[in-house]
């Protein structure tokens, strides 16, 4: 076979070329705009967020100062000095009182510089200097015009020069429409310019009111005025209009973020030079395109290279695909033309395989259709489970349809050919029954299954139905498979929970069909009449049952006894089958435990053994209730006393950690791990041990621990709080005042008067 080697090497090199320079070429151009742009971002997030915990950290501070303030003017002190006089002397111990009030505010931590109180009815102020009258004061007009407004607490400036500051007024009563007072809080700005300082790479972060006046700024390359221009104020407005934070470019030179506070109303900018970003944009370009002519190259010398290497294994797959080929040798297509032609024939065989178990149902749903039919579902969940599984179908009766093939293994095919046959068999069962009346078919030993249903009144019009799918099912095996097939179905039932019982049934009328008779299909009504298959045995309210004994659930127990006793008088069952049944219970609950040291060794009564009591007893009631009293009552506390001797013993070694280490980080993860427990088992055991939750009865030990070193030793508040493993003091203190009705300074007081 000749091959045109040279137009095929020309077109090969030419596609390598175009591959290997068109992307290149391609990315060299579109990276450097997309890392100058992602730099860009990057840069912004970054100094969002640095802005973000800039004003978290501010507004954390106004909000503690504010629920302070707010404590204050809701405090009894501060409503009845409305009426104060500052000239009635009895008053004094009063006033001073309210002094140590407002001086408790003040501190250094928060950056308060001056708290003060003014009192409108009766004309005076206290602040750090002391008791004045408002007419007294050099700024008194200042102080009138707090109350001014219709904001029952505000934030406000004074001053935009270093010596400015920053108040927060809030008006008392807090819900009087006219305030008799004020209570005011003054922060320098310097303090505040210290909170925003080495924030990261901003060149200048501020703080600006509402009217756009700087309140708080650092130092930095560029310079910004005591109040922002109108035109940048407008920009800035209308970006934070439909977004929380916005980035605009301030001019040629710097961008800034600005976000508006939603506390009070502030703005929180952050300037950066875009010099930085330049350059490395700059870097960015060349070692692109630098990288990029070194790709180039290097694909150009590669497809060069291994163009020939490359074309070996082409004409190999070309040959082969030839040599299939159906054509004569002059009319034989391009290589590519007739290995594409290949792919295809193989996906297209793909594609006819997957549809053809496109049907198949999700297998969850399978096994639950499996575990019904052969009843391992437990009758009062079958509906349930079948609303979870989506099974939630509105026929009025439902039906059981067993499909076999009667004459398989007398047939040409061989055993590795019955999963086949039985795929062929569910995909003709689908396809002849309507959709909306069947389930998918499930496989179950030899048998074919489907649940089918209608909601029409007459069961004749479905007959009819289900004979005509047994005869068009017959005919369409035995001409495309040549095998014949045979349908048993079941008598109608309204339950799910019935299902298995209809299996049982259309399984069994297959097996007493007649194999001299040509027929296709059996109904278990027309055999059987007055017949009714026997139910199988409730094995899974019989392993509810043991399992809530090994539990230690009685009531649970108690209800899977009942659910047994139920099915034994719903299924009507002899006397001879109902002593069967009750031993298999018996045997299963105590039949290891007759040869172990526990309570059920006293079952013997008059000296009876439990088999020969249970044997006397004959109604149901009665045996239910001998179970319930003589045997698993005494089995459930058997097992409770062992598991409380457990709960005991790891109690005691949880005990014995906390008072060796309640001065450590203890927690009851860190127990678990060195008891090699479980968190959850242990809390349950520490619970039922002492009574009450592990961490109660740590804190319980820790403050009585603290009482002793109040009384006995001179350690100092904050070092005993820090002996109990308070990293503050102040929720040491708010703990001992919560738990004890006093302070631990009180308490020490207490004991040395």
């Amino acid at each position: 076979m000749k091959f045109r080697s040279p137009r095929f090497l020309i077109r090969l090199m030419i596609i390598s070329i175009l591959v290997g320079t068109i992307p290149v070429l391609a990315l060299g151009s579109f990276a450097y705009y997309f890392f100058s742009s992602k730099i860009q971002r990057q840069v912004d997030q970054q100094n969002v967020q640095l802005l973000t915990e800039t004003e978290l950290r501010l507004e954390q501070l106004f909000t503690t100062i504010d629920f302070y303030v707010t404590q204050l003017a809701n405090s009894l002190l501060l409503q009845d000095a409305a009426g104060w006089e500052p000239t009635n002397r009895k008053l004094f111990q009063s006033f001073q009182e309210l002094s140590v009030q407002l001086s408790r505010i003040q501190s250094f931590e928060m950056g308060i510089s001056d708290v003060f109180y003014v009192n409108y009815v009766n004309n005076w102020v206290i602040d750090n200097r002391g008791v004045t009258l408002l007419p007294d004061r050099p700024d008194h007009d200042l102080l009138a015009s707090y109350a001014s407004g219709n904001q029952s607490s505000y934030w406000k400036n004074e001053g935009t020069d270093e010596g400015g500051s920053v108040l927060l007024i809030k008006k008392t009563p807090l819900a009087s429409l006219s305030p008799s007072g004020v209570i005011g809080i003054r922060i320098p700005r310097y303090q505040l310019e210290k909170r925003i300082e080495g924030t990261g790479g901003s060149d200048v972060q501020l703080i600006a009111n509402s009217s756009f006046d700087v309140l708080a700024k650092t130092e930095g390359t560029l310079e910004l005025g005591d109040r922002l221009s109108q035109p940048f104020a407008e920009r800035v407005t209308e970006a934070l209009k439909h977004s929380p934070s916005a980035v605009l470019r301030y001019d040629e030179q710097f961008f800034t973020v600005v976000k508006k506070s939603n506390y009070n109303g502030w703005y929180y900018f952050s300037f950066y030079s875009n010099a930085e970003i330049t350059k490395d944009s700059r870097t960015i370009r060349w070692i692109t395109l630098l990288a990029c002519i070194g790709v180039l190259l290097l694909t150009l010398l590669a497809a060069t290279l291994m163009n020939r290497r490359v074309y070996t294994p082409i004409r190999r797959l070309y040959e082969a695909a030839g040599g299939l080929s159906a054509g004569g040798r002059g009319n034989r297509p391009d290589e590519f033309q007739l290995i594409g032609n290949r792919i295809e024939s193989l996906i297209s065989v793909q594609d006819r395989m997957n549809d053809q178990i496109k049907g198949q149902v999700l297998q969850l749903r399978e096994l639950f259709l499996f575990k019904l039919l052969i009843g391992e579902v437990n009758p009062s969940e079958a509906e349930q489970k079948a609303h979870f599984y989506q099974l939630d179908i509105e026929w009025s009766r439902l039906m059981v349809v067993a499909v076999q093939f009667s004459d398989w293994k007398q047939s040409k095919y061989a055993d590795q050919d019955w999963e086949r046959l039985m795929f062929a068999l569910s995909h003709m069962m689908c396809e002849l029954f309507p959709e909306k009346w069947r389930l998918e078919p499930i496989i179950i030993g030899q048998y074919q299954i489907m649940i089918v249903g209608n909601d029409q009144e007459e069961d004749h019009a479905f007959r009819q139905t289900i004979v005509k799918f047994a005869n068009t099912l017959n005919k369409l095996v035995q001409h495309n498979l040549g095998l014949t097939t045979a349908v048993g179905v079941s008598k109608p039932c309204e339950r799910f929970s019935d299902v298995h019982r209809a299996f049982r049934e259309a399984s069994e009328s297959l097996k007493h069909r007649s194999v001299t008779v040509d027929q296709p299909l059996f109904f278990f009504g027309d055999l059987f009449p007055s017949r009714d298959v026997q139910v199988k045995y409730p094995a899974a309210l019989e392993k509810r049952l043991f399992q809530a004994v090994n539990e230690m659930d009685l009531p649970a127990a108690q209800a899977s006894l009942r659910g047994i006793t139920e099915w034994l008088l719903s299924e009507n069952v002899n006397y001879r089958e109902l002593q069967v049944h009750l031993v298999r219970i018996l045997i299963g609950l105590v039949g290891d435990s007759l040869y172990s040291e526990n309570p059920l060794r006293g079952l013997m009564h008059d000296n009876k053994t439990v088999f020969e009591q249970l044997f006397e007893l004959n109604a149901i009631d009665d045996i239910e209730a001998w179970f319930e009293e003589r045997v698993l009552r005494p089995l459930v506390n058997w097992r409770e006393e062992q598991s409380q001797l457990q709960y005991q013993i790891i109690t005691e070694q949880m005990l014995k950690l906390v008072h060796e280490r309640y001065d450590t980080e203890l927690t009851l993860e860190k127990c678990a791990e060195e008891l090699n427990f479980h968190p959850d088992y242990l809390r349950k055991a520490f619970r039922r041990g002492v009574g009450e939750n592990f961490s109660d009865y740590l804190g319980e030990y820790r403050l009585n621990v603290s009482k002793e070193l109040l009384k006995n030793t001179d350690l100092t508040i904050a070092e005993i709080a820090q002996k109990m493993n308070y990293h503050n003091s102040q929720n040491f203190i708010r703990y001992f005042k919560k738990t004890v009705g006093i302070t631990p300074g009180q308490f020490r007081e207490r004991l040395h008067n």
